[in-house]
């Protein structure tokens, strides 16, 4: 669509910033929130409780973001999700202040609203993008996630140690860091998503607004895409495998005496291998098919799973490769799923032809 590439470009550094702030409230949540809900409630089980809380808030999160995105455009639905996961992160040091297990999963499920910003951040940075390069900016949005999301879980220790000697209870300074970041990412995308980059873009369509896509349009978009099932499929199995492991690893190794800082570490480690090759990944969508695309990064799944069940092998130099290579699995449902979205499906272009990159 003939669109100023100065105003996609200032879109994107837009989304670009708050993908760095989200990624480090988020990432640094998920760093220390299973080894507090353990402690503050005496169960492992409970501990991976934390994990959960976060996915579940993400999940729940992720209809209201995408209802209030077709109503009113990305900047009220970005900043939306953001400031509910500022909400969630002051839960979350009140949580820790009071010493309450219960507290800290209901904020932790408040929290969940900033990752389903992140998530819908990439479908908005597509808006605007020409149709053989969608993949690539999406791809733009999720590597920008990792310069936040490897910083957060390296400042877990370092933020705790100021909240010590500020004289606040150590433990609720990575929740504070949290807060921070997910209400200078709410502001900002206030501020900054001018013009809404998905306004914009039903306007150049000459589309007009209308109520959000029913659980039926969204069944039957799924039924007549092939490309939309094997995106969500692939997206399930990843997060399946990936979440299980990752939620808990804090608990498993803080159990063989690694440090918060290690522990921050191995979580960032594994948060790149999500995020750090992403550009290539969409450049190769771009040009040789997401469905071929999306295949690659699920044969890593078997080998790291692997080690981690080797007698002896329960340290952080094993945890790091593990972590590592599960994260990149993770990952690349992204690409098929995104060009059958029921939203552009009404609003957007149409599905590209069968010879075309994008339909690969």
């Amino acid at each position: 669509m003939p669109v100023d590439s100065a105003v996609q470009r200032r879109i994107l550094l837009v989304l670009a910033a708050a993908q760095m702030l989200g990624g480090v409230g988020v990432s640094g949540a998920i760093a220390v929130s299973s080894l507090l809900a353990s402690r503050l409630s005496g169960s492992e089980a409970v501990g991976g409780l934390a994990q959960t809380g976060i996915v579940i808030g993400a999940a729940v999160a992720s209809f209201v973001v995408a209802r209030v995105a077709a109503r009113s455009g990305r900047r009220p639905a970005l900043s939306l999700g953001y400031g509910v996961a500022a909400l969630g992160g002051a839960g979350a040091v009140l949580a820790v202040a009071v010493g309450s297990a219960p507290v800290l999963l209901a904020a932790l499920v408040l929290v969940g609203a900033a990752t389903a910003a992140g998530l819908a951040a990439r479908f908005a940075a597509t808006d605007l993008a020409r149709p053989d390069r969608r993949a690539g900016a999406l791809s733009m949005i999720v590597w920008a996630t990792t310069v936040g999301a490897v910083a957060g879980p390296n400042l877990a220790a370092p933020v705790q140690a100021a909240a010590g000697n500020a004289g606040l209870e150590p433990a609720t300074g990575p929740f504070l860091l949290c807060t921070g970041a997910f209400a200078l990412a709410a502001i900002g995308t206030w501020a900054g998503l001018r013009p809404d980059p998905l306004l914009l873009a039903r306007g150049a369509e000459g589309a007009a607004a209308g109520p959000p896509p029913d659980a039926a349009e969204v069944r039957a978009a799924l039924r007549t895409s092939p490309a939309a099932l094997l995106g969500l499929g692939a997206i399930v199995m990843g997060h399946l495998l990936m979440v299980g492991l990752m939620s808990m690893t804090p608990v498993h190794m803080d159990h063989g005496g690694a440090t918060l800082a290690v522990v921050g570490l191995v979580i960032s480690l594994h948060v790149a291998g999500m995020y750090a090759l992403s550009p290539i990944f969409g450049w190769l969508a771009d040009h040789i098919g997401r469905r071929r695309c999306s295949c690659s990064p699920r044969c890593s799944c078997s080998r790291p799973g692997s080690c981690a069940r080797w007698p002896g092998r329960t340290t952080p130099l094993c945890s790091r490769p593990v972590l590592c290579c599960w994260g990149s699995a993770g990952r690349e449902g992204w690409w098929p799923a995104r060009r059958c979205s029921p939203t552009r499906c009404r609003y957007g272009s149409a599905p590209a032809s069968r010879d075309s990159p994008t339909s690969r």
